[in-house]
């Protein structure tokens, strides 16, 4: 349970982090959809940067958690004794990491692909 929580809330500060990013070039996609860029160009230059920043925080966080869980285990034997960290669970975090890159992309997608090219070269920062 602790988990998805946990989840769900780099989830909402990922969101925010990519809509800011959004907002932010609001005229340089505006600029891209007037030279001619289709809107899944667009959408994938900003999904690509949502799963790639997704991807970094993954897996900075599995390259710390496997030596500090069996720092762990070997600090503390009786409340963590020494089981090996199966395949799976690194495969489930990287996946769980880019599930979230995924999702947080959608907003800004869709908000950027609602906005007309004459708005967003209207909008200023």
């Amino acid at each position: 349970f602790v988990s998805f929580v946990v989840v769900g809330i780099i989830l909402l500060v990922l969101v925010n982090t990519m809509a800011m990013t959004a907002r932010e070039r609001t005229t340089e996609y505006a600029v891209m959809k007037t030279l001619g860029f289709k809107m899944r160009h667009v959408g994938g230059l900003i999904a690509g940067e949502s799963l790639l920043i997704s991807l970094i925080g993954g897996t900075i966080g599995l390259g710390m958690a496997i030596p500090i869980t069996h720092g762990f285990q070997i600090a503390f034997p009786t409340i963590f004794p020494l089981l090996p960290s199966p395949k799976w669970t690194i495969l489930l975090g990287t996946s769980a990491a880019m599930s979230v890159g995924f999702l947080a992309s959608f907003f800004p997608i869709l908000s950027i692909s609602r906005t007309t090219i004459v708005d967003g070269l209207r909008h200023i920062d």
